[in-house]
């Protein structure tokens, strides 16, 4: 409910983690991880797409754009 408190520690303000709209101005972006992360998520993709029991989860998936969906 608005106007309510949170809990201590926490804000009202909404902080993006990936980019809004496709303007870079999410939080990766501003502390400048954005690479790694999408380093991190590619090698992820890459065991998942490997390993012969998941790889079944992805039928008909393109890795590279859960990876880029994903970061």
């Amino acid at each position: 409910m608005s106007g309510e408190p949170l809990g201590e520690g926490l804000s009202e303000k909404i902080i993006p983690i990936g980019p809004s709209a496709g303007n870079g101005n999410g939080l990766l972006a501003k502390i400048g991880v954005c690479d790694a992360v999408y380093v991190v998520h590619q090698g992820l993709y890459d065991v998942l797409f490997d390993e012969p029991w998941l790889e079944q989860f992805f039928y008909g998936k393109e890795k590279s754009v859960l990876v880029r969906k994903q970061t």
